[in-house]
C-alpha cells in the first residue's frame, strides 16, 4: 500500500475557495486505487464489464446516428424541382402506363422516368438496400445529382441486364464492375441476374441499386407495372405549377394522382419509420443504462 500511495504523482493546484476543490482531489487520488482493486480481485469480470459498457455506448451511438442520416436525405432534396407521383390511394396499387405520355407533353416538363420498386435480396433478406427498375435513357436528365457520365449512360443503356450501383452497397458486398450479380424478389417469386456496368459515387443514396425497367417488363412477360413517375422540371417556379397540372389531369379517374416534391415525398417515407428509430433508441439507452448499472 505505501508503494501505491508514492506512485501517485500530486495533483496541480486547484483554484482557491472552490467549494468542490477537495472532493475533486480525494476522487482523483482515490482512482488508482479502485483500478488496481477491480484488477486483483477479478481480472474476466472487470474486462467483460468495460467491454459490455462499450459495446452498450457503440450500439446506441450508431442509433442515435439514424435519424440524423435520414433527415440529411431529405435536406439534400430542398429546392430541387423534381416531383414525385403516386397513386392517390396507395403507392403500392401503381399508376397507368398511359401516364408518362401525358405527363412528359406539358411543359415545363425536362424529363419523366417511371420507376418501378423491386426489392430484390441478394444473400440474406435481412441485407436490405433499395433496388429498382427505371427508365434508361434519361437517368442523368432526372437526376443530375448523381453525376452519371455518358459513357456510363451508354453502358447502362446499350444493355438490356445493365446495373449502375451505388458504392457503399459495392463496397458492403465486395463487389465490382463487370460482375455478375443475381437479386431475388421472394413476393412474385423472381430472379434477375444483372451485370454491374456503372457505379454511383456522388449524391443523397450511395447504396441504391438501378436496372432497366425493360428488364423487369420482359421477365413479367410483358406486364407494365409503375410504381411512380419522377418528374424533373425545368424551375421550382414550374414545378409548383406542374404538380397541379397533373392532379388536374387525372382528377376523378380511376386512378387519381398524388403530386409531391421530392422532399415532402421523401420527408413522409422517413416519417414511418420514425416509431420504430424511437423504438430502437430505446432498447439502445436501456442496454447502455443496464451495463453501467451492473457495473
Amino acid at each position: 500500500m505505501p508503494a501505491i500511495s508514492r506512485s501517485i504523482a500530486p495533483l496541480p493546484a486547484v483554484r482557491l475557495g472552490s467549494p468542490v476543490a477537495p472532493f475533486v482531489r480525494v476522487i482523483f487520488r482515490l482512482l488508482p486505487l479502485v483500478g488496481l482493486g477491480l484488477w486483483r480481485r477479478n481480472r474476466r469480470r472487470t474486462i467483460l464489464t468495460i467491454l459490455a459498457v462499450f459495446a452498450a455506448t457503440l450500439v446506441f451511438s450508431v442509433v442515435m446516428v439514424v435519424p440524423f442520416a435520414m433527415n440529411s436525405i431529405v435536406s439534400k432534396a430542398d429546392g430541387v424541382p423534381r416531383l414525385a407521383v403516386t397513386n392517390r390511394t396507395s403507392l403500392s396499387r401503381g399508376l397507368p402506363d398511359a401516364y408518362y405520355a401525358k405527363v412528359t407533353r406539358l411543359p415545363g416538363v425536362v424529363a419523366v422516368n417511371r420507376m418501378t420498386w423491386f426489392g430484390g435480396v441478394y444473400d440474406d433478406p435481412r441485407h436490405q438496400f433499395p433496388s429498382v427498375a427505371i427508365d434508361a435513357d434519361n437517368a442523368d436528365l432526372v437526376w443530375p445529382e448523381y453525376a452519371l457520365n455518358r459513357a456510363t449512360i451508354e453502358r447502362f443503356t446499350n444493355a438490356k441486364d445493365s446495373a449502375v450501383v451505388g458504392i457503399a452497397t459495392m463496397a458492403r458486398f465486395g463487389w465490382h464492375l463487370g460482375d455478375l450479380v443475381s437479386l431475388r424478389q421472394p413476393a412474385i417469386p423472381l430472379t434477375l441476374t444483372f451485370r454491374i456496368n456503372g457505379i454511383i459515387s456522388e449524391g443523397p443514396d450511395l447504396t441504391i441499386f438501378l436496372f432497366h425497367r425493360d428488364y423487369l417488363q420482359d421477365a413479367l412477360h410483358g406486364a407494365k407495372i409503375t410504381t411512380m413517375l419522377w418528374v424533373r422540371c425545368a424551375s421550382m417556379g414550374d414545378a409548383s405549377r406542374i404538380a397541379g397540372e397533373i392532379e388536374e389531369m387525372f382528377k376523378n379517374s380511376s386512378d387519381e394522382t398524388r403530386v409531391e416534391t421530392e422532399k415532402a415525398f421523401l420527408a413522409q417515407m422517413v416519417s414511418h419509420y420514425a416509431p420504430l428509430v424511437r423504438l430502437v433508441q430505446g432498447i439502445g439507452l436501456c442496454a447502455v443504462v443496464a451495463s453501467r448499472w451492473r457495473c
